[in-house]
């Protein structure tokens, strides 16, 4: 079961979602653990897996103590995807990455969404990896993407207050600025951590790619 469970969580969405109807319960919950365990877990992962263990007739497993207290400390940033502090924006010619994004789906590669202040100022919420199988497409002259899972946004986080959503084609440590293909910005300040929990409901980030 060890080596089942290792994979689905080094996988991507896409082997995740078609695997969890084929799980017990016992293996739903050990890969719950599994995937919180993780350096940034995967929130798009987390709610699959609860919605699976919900469609069981089971609850979802609750955290050892140790583990609870591990999950309620500010998670790491990854510096492939963020410097701080950094201020994101979109160039006004996206020809090569929109060329660039159509190529990582098409390949099978991730590409990630991180959250940002109003101003643009990349916030600490760890970024989400996410695959063509997570965007819903609409083509023709004004091309756009939907993302479609839920995205949570913990208590554990700092006090946040996200207004931006950027779609971003690759980063690297060594890049001072990473490239952004499109931003979603939401209505209003959207606030999360600090003790407060939050989410943003699936198909609401919208990236328009025209």
């Amino acid at each position: 079961m060890e080596e089942k469970i290792k994979a689905l969580v080094e996988g991507n969405l896409d082997e995740l979602r078609v695997a969890l109807p084929d799980l017990t319960a016992e293996e739903l919950a050990a890969l719950k653990s599994a995937e919180q365990g993780q350096k940034r877990p995967r929130s798009g992962a987390i709610d699959m897996i609860d919605e699976a263990i919900e469609a069981a007739g089971g609850a979802p497993e609750q955290p050892a103590p140790e583990q609870e207290k591990q999950e309620q400390q500010p998670p790491e940033q990854d510096l492939r995807f963020v410097r701080a502090p950094l201020v994101m924006a979109v160039p006004s010619d996206r020809r090569d990455l929109i060329a660039r994004l159509a190529t990582a789906f098409a390949k099978g590669d991730s590409v990630a969404i991180v959250m940002a202040a109003a101003d643009g100022e990349v916030l600490p919420v760890p970024p989400i990896e996410a695959t063509a199988g997570d965007f819903q497409q609409f083509g023709g002259t004004n091309p756009h993407l939907i993302y479609k899972p839920q995205i949570a946004l913990g208590p554990e986080l700092p006090a946040v207050a996200v207004r931006q959503a950027f779609l971003l084609v690759a980063m690297t440590e060594t890049a001072e600025v990473p490239a952004a293909v499109a931003v979603c910005r939401l209505s209003s300040d959207l606030n999360a951590g600090g003790g407060r929990r939050a989410q943003i409901p699936d198909g609401n980030l919208l990236f328009d790619l025209s």
